[in-house]
């Protein structure tokens, strides 16, 4: 009887030990490409973020045969915190059990793996008794896309009583990878989707703000008018407005709500309803701000104040009468060359509830000018913080005097954009210009 000598046989042994290594690689290789294939078709059509999540966490509770998993991300405000929670179990008998932060913040703060198969003496965590009853062992991964942490994913209690593997810690990485990526493009897709509303959003405020503003001018032969208005968002806080009184006077107001953006125009929007009703009953101007004053200081927010100046204009007998609520002065350019300030002192609406405001008249003659604007035109920004300031406006104002309104404003916008340069506004802009003819 022939026997297998010695050494074949030893050749043999180690050709079994390493086509049986080899054959263990390749089923553990099928495995994750069957695992990533499973979580890419699952997850592939999906596009809320929750059931992404949950998907995930499914599939790696399979793959590493766990009884738990939970995935949690990153608060995008405040990466300290951890904001989403997403959990499954393998069947629903199974009682809840959470890792602390102890164990999750760990994983973040070394942004790599974690493998515990004994968790209740282990010696870098602290953990409640809650988690040393509830957990044997884990796997916790770091969720990475493009080398920004996104938050962990966790597999608790491997079934059986077993332990987990390297093996396990390497296919969680591997899913965490690849679900990362995926979070992350569906997280950019939901940012864009919310910027898009939001914009259309905008715009269609921005429309609607923008019809309050007159379109048409008071038929009025003795009195000119222009306004301009140009905002620092898409929607802004500067308004104002003109219109004809009962009495066939001409109401002219400018304002400035505090701040800009949609807060202050849904601010100025209100002001604007509330100043029409006011107007109804022929008051001076005074009462028109006291009244507008003694309204928003029971309905606006205490931390918004709105800066106004109401003026009637009486053609037939040339007299403008106006008042001022912690405005800039309405400033005329006189025919004659002289420049008059009007600026009765008082406090902005919504400061001071029971505020009182003071009545300033001021006759015309043929050729006046009246002129007001809010703050974001005298304090424009060239690109160098150079402000334009208020001796330049007045200036660019005066040189255009003998011209119309709309005119002096083309001539006012123009040096603004020119000083300016690309420097975006920083405030909103507003102004209207007035001119008497006797």
């Amino acid at each position: 009887m022939s026997t297998i000598p010695e050494k074949t046989q030893s050749n043999n042994d180690a050709a079994l030990k390493k086509l049986r290594k080899e054959n263990l690689q390749m089923r553990s290789a099928i495995q994750e490409l069957n695992v990533l294939n499973d979580l890419a078709v699952a997850t592939g059509s999906e596009l809320e973020i929750d059931k992404i999540l949950d998907t995930t966490v499914k599939k790696s509770l399979q793959a590493l045969s766990g009884e738990q998993g939970e995935i949690l991300l990153l608060n995008e405000e405040d990466e300290r915190q951890l904001k989403t929670l997403v959990r499954q179990f393998d069947n629903d008998g199974f009682m809840s059990r959470r890792v602390g932060f102890d164990v999750t913040g760990w994983v973040l703060q070394h942004q790599q793996p974690l493998l515990s198969n004994n968790l209740a003496e282990d010696e870098r965590f602290e953990l409640t008794e809650q988690e040393i009853a509830g957990i044997r062992n884990l796997v916790c991964v770091p969720i990475f896309s493009k080398g920004e942490l996104l938050g962990v994913l966790t597999v608790l209690n491997k079934h059986e009583g077993g332990n987990f593997e390297s093996n396990d810690v390497r296919l969680l990485t591997i899913i965490a990878a690849q679900s990362g990526q995926l979070i992350r493009h569906r997280q950019l897709q939901a940012e864009m989707l919310e910027k898009q509303r939001l914009e259309q959003e905008l715009t269609i405020a921005r429309n609607i703000q923008m019809g309050l503003i007159p379109r048409e001018y008071p038929t009025n032969k003795k009195l000119t008018i222009a306004g301009f208005i140009r905002t620092a968002d898409k929607v802004g806080g500067d308004y104002y407005d003109f219109f004809e009184l009962p009495s066939g006077r001409i109401a002219i107001t400018i304002a400035d709500v505090s701040g800009h953006g949609p807060g202050a125009a849904l601010i100025m929007t209100m002001v604007k309803g509330i100043l029409h009703t006011l107007t109804k009953n022929e008051q001076s101007p005074a009462d028109i701000l006291h009244n507008l004053n003694a309204v928003l200081s029971r309905i606006a927010p205490p931390e918004m104040f709105v800066t106004m100046v109401f003026a009637i204009f009486d053609s037939m007998n040339g007299k403008l009468e106006m008042a001022n609520a912690g405005h800039h002065p309405l400033f005329i350019r006189k025919q004659n060359g002289d420049l008059a300030s009007l600026h009765p002192i008082a406090p902005a609406l919504n400061v001071i509830a029971e505020a009182q405001y003071q009545n300033v008249t001021h006759q015309l003659v043929s050729g006046d000018t009246a002129f007001v604007y809010t703050d974001g035109i005298p304090e424009a920004f060239d690109s160098k913080g150079n402000m334009f300031t208020e001796k330049r406006l007045i200036d660019c104002f005066s040189k255009k005097q003998h011209k119309s309104p709309a005119e002096i404003i083309d001539n006012i916008v123009n040096n603004i954009d020119a000083f300016c340069g690309k420097n975006p506004p920083q405030d909103d802009m507003a102004m209207v210009i007035t001119k008497f003819l006797d």
